[in-house]
């Protein structure tokens, strides 16, 4: 990894790799950061855990804790943060920009991705993660131009075994 690609969300990524979205909230709720206060490092911590794997959940004690504006705000960020960080799954900048549409008629979130050709990784795992974004926002998400396919969500359905680890 280098060090220009690590943003607050991986910093856990330097205590150990396996978890990091737990080390990383640990490191910025027990952190100083100059700029935010105690209630807002609580918010970016909670985003941070909830980028990777499981969903917010009111079982965890740090999501319970937070009142429902701010359980409400972790969901949506991290839904936001889990697109973006699948955009840059291998850490490789390969995808130089991103536009999105909202259809909300459709109930759709379109990506215009600008890049590399060869990221196939960095779309499936935006399909692998969008879940969560669906599910906040109501919204399919899809990708335009290359790679696109109408419906991501069948398609993961059919092949579990054949998914890469999500991020």
């Amino acid at each position: 990894m280098h060090l220009r690609h690590v943003v607050l969300h991986d910093i856990g990524d330097y205590v150990r790799y396996d978890g990091h979205h737990k080390h990383s909230f640990y490191l910025i709720l027990h952190s100083d950061i100059m700029g935010l206060t105690p209630a807002e490092r609580g918010l970016v911590a909670n985003i941070a855990r909830y980028h990777r794997k499981g969903p917010p959940d009111a079982a965890h004690p740090n999501f319970r804790d937070l009142d429902k504006d701010e359980r409400a705000k972790v969901r949506a960020l991290s839904a936001i943060l889990r697109i973006a960080d699948a955009l840059d799954r291998e850490h490789l900048g390969k995808v130089k920009g991103v536009k999105a549409e909202v259809d909300v008629a459709k109930r759709r979130l379109t990506l215009h991705i600008d890049g590399a050709e060869d990221r196939e990784l960095e779309e499936w795992t935006v399909r692998a993660k969008s879940e969560l974004l669906r599910d906040v926002f109501d919204l399919e998400v899809t990708i335009a131009g290359n790679g696109a396919r109408p419906s991501w969500h069948a398609e993961l359905a059919a092949t579990p075994a054949s998914r890469p680890p999500a991020k």
